[in-house]
């Protein structure tokens, strides 16, 4: 880490928020459409359609990201990190490269947006999780029922050609996310088991990020890179890291 970045290593305290359009029926976010995972024993099992068909009832018109802040600033937390985007696909903010969003939901506001303003008013740390797995796109391609049940280590692959059309639009979301939002403190990425790394492009990813935010840390879920370590949502600098036997970084 650099100077600037060395806050990561003594702010110890940080806030994760887990959510999306499947939280407004209790569900885990992501997981129940795939069957669940055994790392959540408690995660509901949701037909595909059935689970995204949510994000057309997605309308949280209660949110108050400024409570959230207000909370976290008492609580002494130094950072602060949004699911900008989760494997199932849906984004929490606006983007020009796809419908899946929050734009085109109910609510209609961009939630990154008055999340980031709201955290960085109380002069927190602004991290966004973004998924390297989008089981909505099509060229991912999309899950379907038919792929059930999940099984680490057997994914449907993409042609050559849904890949790249897969690879240009990650791409262009994340540039967005690093080009929108002003400075961005942290990137947490993950689902990186899907692909192998030179599928993911993950060299051509991380000079794309270091050339729109130098600054920014990553975790170590961009296969091959990563500036800590990470074990589900536990977080240690990598002189430190922690494992959990055999266990997929998974959340």
């Amino acid at each position: 880490m650099t100077q600037e970045n060395n806050w990561f290593e003594t702010a110890r305290l940080g806030m994760f928020v887990h959510w999306s359009h499947s939280s407004q029926c209790g569900y885990e976010v992501s997981w129940p459409l795939v069957g669940g995972v055994f790392s959540l024993p408690y995660c509901q099992d949701v037909p595909v359609a059935d689970y995204h068909r949510t994000a057309q009832t997605f309308n949280p018109t209660e949110y108050n990201p400024q409570t959230w802040a207000n909370l976290a600033k008492r609580l002494g937390m130094q950072y602060v990190i949004l699911t900008a985007k989760h494997h199932d696909g849906f984004s929490l903010f606006h983007t020009q490269q796809s419908d899946f969003s929050i734009e085109y939901a109910p609510y209609k506001k961009d939630i990154v947006r008055e999340f980031v303003e709201a955290m960085r008013a109380e002069g927190l740390r602004i991290g966004l999780y973004f998924s390297l797995i989008d089981w909505h796109y099509p060229d991912y391609p999309a899950f379907t029922e038919a792929d059930k049940p999940y099984q680490f280590g057997k994914f449907r692959q993409p042609t050559t050609s849904q890949w790249e059309r897969y690879l240009e639009f990650m791409f262009a979301q994340i540039r967005e996310l690093l080009s929108n939002y002003g400075k961005i403190d942290l990137l947490w990425f993950d689902g990186g088991w899907e692909r192998k790394p030179e599928q993911w492009q993950a060299k051509q990813l991380h000079e794309m990020i270091r050339s729109l935010q130098p600054h920014l840390l990553i975790n170590d879920r961009l296969p091959g890179f990563g500036d800590f370590d990470t074990c589900f949502s536990i977080h240690s600098p990598p002189t430190a890291s922690a494992h959990l036997g055999s266990l997929p970084n998974s959340e």
